[in-house]
């Protein structure tokens, strides 16, 4: 599936009135040839040259998709690795013959790449129009899958320094070959089931954009070959620089963050806009002080003072945090002394503490306290020579009572807590059923305590008010937290079709953002977004619901025909300059459906009217939840606001 090279054309549109819709379509030259060029696009179950055949989509982005395939030939000579891994460029070499020398020269030299941590390269091929090379086959996953799966906050230092280790063995293995990758993503590295690292890809992303440079009758567009790597390519390649080993160290400093964090240290912000807004990444938690120095030297947003050496970086992310011993021997009595008055101040501290909502906690803070109390101050008596005796405090709790003038401790007792009168317990099961009874929404509920936390969309007709009123009437609710968005009543059919999937389907990790980051929207900006799949295989459906109460479908679509993809993969719709916003202006709405199994046979026409559309789409959901339930149906919403220029 490429989700960058989506472009909606049609054969008649050059000789019919374009609809009133806010966003428009955007027509190239050439149309009908490219087309017939990717209708012959082959899929899973199919076979290129006779000798390939496709069993599943193991991975896709800007350059192509990559599936795992049984090579005949291996079976007919009784090989013991029959399978290895094809991926299919996105574009016909035959169009642009520089392209295809320039990309057989980089598939030689990466042929002779032969390293334990370098997925191996085999040869390219061509099968009519479609361009594909081989490489090794590796079960595993990418870390891309890793990263973005559901729940996924970080690994233990030592669990990602084995990791980076093997990518800094494959790129300096690389670049002792003069070899630089210049697309260092987590998608482009492979961790088998033993946790051993492959990276994949080396140099393809530079032969083209450079053919991109060179021509303008490619395919290929700069953005397009950008749009699932941005967040990990250095300023200076973004400027059109020449590659620098420093761009690759950069790549791997962001994915070595993000293995730490989970979190990308940038936000996912190109790096020139990072740059311009002077961010500063935040340390992880789990490194030293020496660590995070040579992490962040590598995440320095300026080529020339970046760390220089692949080496240089490991070793600063080795040098592991020392954990100071605790220095017990030799513990005299002043010592203890200080111990036993720390633990009666703290006896002290809670018997002013009244705060109702943690009765429970200095309860059982007190008791330990106490004990421990207790044990110190009779030890300091024994050192001291003097005698301490126990008597029960007010509340019938011990307390410790001084005898020696030696010690002059004041007795310490227990405060009398009042007890908190509970309040009715609040029920998730109680919230649901008036989550569903409100028309025209889609919402749902966690609730904490007594807190309840309500997320999703409610009719403007509706409105926010009378929700607030209506949870608030639940019985135990003390505190509300609403994070809803108010929709339109033309987006009503299309908000309660797609709700019980989207309630179902939240953990799932699926979603569709604006790659801008902004919702907001004006005429003759391009309508640009980055989805991310569920954790789980699907097809993925990307639907842009208009004002004129049409459909334009985004993907799949005559140039992207494949919208097969592996779990939890993430991609960016649009960023051909595709869909351009337009009047009319006002509230519209995206939806990204994902399924287990294909919607329908054919890709639909570029636009259609909403009602049958929704039609269409209801028999089809019902029959794929029969056969493989609801929680197999995805479905995210996104929100967009469009304005004219001032």
């Amino acid at each position: 599936m490429d989700s960058e090279n989506t472009t909606l054309h049609g054969g008649a549109d050059s000789e019919r009135p374009s609809p009133a819709t806010s966003v428009e379509v955007a027509a190239n030259a050439g149309t009908l040839t490219e087309a017939a060029e990717f209708s012959r696009m082959k899929g899973v179950g199919e076979t290129l040259n006779g000798r390939f055949v496709l069993e599943k989509c193991i991975g896709f982005g800007s350059m192509g998709t990559v599936y795992k395939a049984f090579d005949l030939r291996q079976l007919e000579g009784a090989a013991g690795k029959p399978y290895v891994a094809v991926k299919v460029f996105n574009t016909s070499l035959h169009s642009d013959p520089d392209l295809q020398h320039s990309m057989e020269r980089e598939i030689q030299k990466l042929h002779a790449l032969r390293h334990p941590n370098v997925l191996e390269v085999e040869a390219l091929h061509l099968d009519d129009s479609l361009a594909y090379f081989t490489m090794e086959y590796v079960a595993g996953s990418s870390l891309n899958q890793i990263l973005n799966a559901s729940g996924f906050s970080g690994m233990p230092v030592q669990q990602v320094l084995p990791i980076v280790g093997g990518i800094v063995k494959a790129l300096a293995y690389a670049q002792g070959q003069g070899c630089l990758h210049c697309d260092l993503k987590p998608a482009n590295i492979l961790l088998t089931p033993a946790s051993h690292v492959k990276v994949m890809d080396f140099g393809l992303a530079q032969v083209l954009q450079q053919a991109k440079e060179k021509t303008e009758l490619s395919v290929l567009d700069t953005s397009m070959l950008r749009g699932l790597t941005r967040a990990y390519v250095s300023a200076e390649l973004l400027a059109g620089e020449p590659p620098d080993a420093r761009d690759d160290i950069y790549a791997l400093a962001c994915i070595t963050y993000q293995l730490l964090t989970g979190r990308h240290p940038f936000h996912d912000m190109l790096a020139t806009q990072a740059r311009e807004m002077r961010l500063e990444p935040i340390p992880p938690k789990q490194l030293s002080p020496q660590q995070w120095h040579g992490l962040r030297n590598a995440l320095v947003l300026e080529r020339q003072a970046r760390t220089p050496d692949l080496m240089q970086f490991f070793s600063a992310l080795r040098d592991m945090p020392r954990t100071p011993r605790p220095r017990v021997q030799g513990m005299g009595a002043p010592a203890l002394a200080m111990v036993g008055m720390a633990s009666i101040v703290a006896l002290v501290a809670v018997q002013h503490y009244r705060a109702t909502d943690a009765v429970a906690e200095a309860k059982a803070a007190f008791a330990e306290i106490s004990g421990i109390g207790t044990r110190i101050v009779a030890k300091l008596v024994s050192v001291s020579g003097s005698a301490t005796s126990t008597s029960a405090g007010p509340s019938g709790t011990a307390g410790v009572t001084a005898t020696s003038s030696a010690n002059p401790i004041a007795m310490v007792t227990a405060p009398a807590l009042p007890e908190k009168i509970p309040a009715q317990p609040l029920a998730l099961a109680s919230v649901t059923p008036v989550l569903a009874g409100i028309p025209c929404s889609a919402l749902a509920a966690t609730v904490t305590d007594n807190t309840i936390d309500v997320k999703g969309f409610v009719s403007r007709g509706y409105g926010i008010a009378q929700l607030n009123t209506t949870l608030a009437k639940i019985p135990g609710v003390e505190n509300m937290k609403l994070d809803v968005q108010q929709i339109g009543e033309k987006d009503c059919a299309v908000v309660q079709l797609f709700a019980p999937y989207w309630q179902k389907s939240r953990a799932a990790g699926a979603s569709v953002r604006p790659r801008s980051g902004d919702t907001r929207m004006t005429e003759g900006d391009a309508l640009v977004v980055d989805i991310k799949t569920p954790d789980h295989g699907t097809w993925v459906y990307a639907d842009y619901y208009a004002l004129d109460g049409g459909v334009i479908h985004l993907l799949p679509s005559l140039r992207a025909r494949d919208n097969q993809a592996p779990p939890s993969y993430s991609a960016t719709v649009g960023s051909a300059g595709n869909w351009i916003v337009s009047p009319p202006f006002g509230t519209e709405m995206v939806v990204l459906l994902t399924t287990p199994t294909p919607l329908f046979g054919n890709v639909r026409p570029e636009r259609e009217g909403t009602p049958g559309y929704l039609a269409a789409l209801e028999t089809q959901l019902r029959q794929i939840e029969s056969a493989n339930g609801a929680e197999r149906i995805t479905v995210e919403f996104l929100q967009i606001q469009t304005q004219p220029k001032k």
